[in-house]
């Protein structure tokens, strides 16, 4: 599955022989990045970003997660272009992988990665459409959705695979 944020693009897919690990993979117009973490940590990233929905500004949040051959942390930070969760996976041999996931208008932005992770565990078969109070939502196809909000807006598309289109005639 992929998603567009602002003006980063996100895919998560699983990967190694029975899916056990999965990679999530950004980019935008400078590059890309990536990580491929095991699918306890992808539900616990999927924990932090609902903890972060209802996150307090006047506390920090940094939070943390070892597993062996490496240690995951997410801490939400702000800019001058908005909030924002930094997601960094240090390596036991001291290499370091970071990803940027933008909240986007009214946490759009982090609802959609949330979301794009709980299909990815269910392998697929649960993308859910959550209505939002001062938002529109337009389903395009059973396969693509597109979320509007003040100024912002996410985008989520599963891949086009055999996997995905059979069974789905309408796809």
């Amino acid at each position: 599955m992929e998603i567009t944020i602002d003006h980063k693009h996100f895919k998560v897919r699983s990967e190694g022989l029975h899916g056990e690990l999965v990679r999530i993979k950004e980019w935008n117009q400078f590059g890309y990045f990536s990580c491929l973490v095991n699918r306890s940590c992808l539900r616990w990233l999927k924990e932090m970003f609902s903890e972060a929905l209802s996150w307090n500004r006047r506390d920090i949040f940094f939070r943390k997660f070892r597993r062996d051959g490496y240690c995951m942390w997410m801490q939400l930070e702000n800019s001058r272009f908005g909030e924002f969760a930094r997601i960094t996976q240090m390596m036991n041999n001291g290499r370091r992988k970071g990803l940027i996931i933008p909240q986007g208008s009214q946490g759009i932005g982090w609802k959609g990665f949330r979301g794009l992770m709980e299909d990815v565990l269910s392998g697929g078969r649960n993308t859910r459409i959550h209505e939002k109070e001062n938002q529109s939502l337009m389903v395009v196809s059973k396969s693509r959705v597109r979320e509007q909000g003040n100024g912002g807006w996410v985008e989520m598309h599963k891949e086009n695979t055999p996997a995905n289109n059979k069974g789905d005639a309408n796809a």
